[in-house]
């Protein structure tokens, strides 16, 4: 086994593009970051990228944006040998790593090899669904429409970022919030259901070759239980599966019940699961 470090996004994948779309959709997140860096779109101002192979073909492969966790895919069965590689490169070159992110299955293993060698704790902080939808299952028209957010839309969407990062992450991420929202704002990427004020959001972002992901799906305390965001995600994804994206992925808290059901109503089925695995 062989690591490598790659200088930019470009050349990671040109390495790994073929292995991660084995599962396109499960690796919408990792493929996502790598592609919006490549082609100018990303919110991020650093970037590591690192593959480990066997025999020239890759088994495992990462990235991380600063200060944030490892994005990582790869062999479950290799997370063990994976990570004593990924320690000691680390290790050498000052990085901290406060986590990692990816299949389950992988991130279990990686995490606990990880602790072996680091002595820190680690501990699962959160499992999400990977769901993917492609063709669309029309809800019960909830009162109101749906349209394009517009540039004095900018503060409302910036707030209801911060609400969207709190209560999914447990911190308002601000400045991360409004550079997500002016990276997207322009291209049209976020979507408002409006009854007759603004009621729900939603937002397209991260395209991989054949999808693309629905994020940022939050809707105000005060206005939930009608509708609203089973529509705008409905209309949102019917929108981008229109426009030529064979399909349309999305994350959800495996915790909330809830979100699950309306995501599998309208159409999304779970085809993976992740985990977040935090060090101390």
């Amino acid at each position: 086994m062989k690591i490598r470090t790659y200088p930019d996004a470009g050349s990671f994948l040109e390495a790994h593009l073929t292995f991660l779309e084995k599962e396109e959709a499960v690796n919408n997140l990792i493929l996502g970051v790598a592609m919006g860096i490549t082609e100018g779109e990303a919110v991020f101002s650093k970037a590591h990228f690192w593959g480990i192979e066997r025999k020239r073909s890759p088994l495992f492969c990462a990235l991380q944006t600063p200060p944030r966790n490892l994005l990582a895919y790869g062999s479950p069965q290799a997370g063990e040998a994976c990570a004593g590689l990924f320690f000691e490169q680390m290790s050498a070159r000052g990085i901290e790593v406060p986590g990692i992110l990816g299949p389950r299955a992988l991130a279990l293993s990686f995490s606990e090899s990880w602790s072996r060698r680091s002595g820190q704790a680690s501990a699962v902080e959160k499992e999400m669904g990977v769901f993917q939808l492609e063709k669309v299952i029309l809800p019960e028209l909830a009162g109101g429409r749906m349209r394009v957010a517009r540039q004095e839309d900018r503060e409302l969407l910036v707030g209801w970022m911060c609400a969207f990062h709190l209560e999914a992450l447990g911190e308002p991420a601000e400045a991360f919030s409004r550079k997500l929202v002016e990276q997207h704002l322009g291209p049209g990427r976020f979507f408002l259901w409006e009854n007759p004020g603004p009621v729900s959001m939603a937002a397209a972002t991260r395209r991989t070759r054949n999808g693309i992901a629905i994020t940022g799906v939050y809707t105000p305390p005060e206005h939930r239980g009608n509708g609203y965001a089973s529509n705008c995600v409905a209309g949102v994804s019917r929108r981008m599966l229109g426009n030529g994206f064979r399909f349309c992925a999305l994350f959800t808290d495996l915790k909330n019940p809830v979100s699950n059901k309306i995501y599998q109503s309208i159409g999304y089925r779970k085809i993976g699961e992740f985990a977040e695995v935090r060090f101390a």
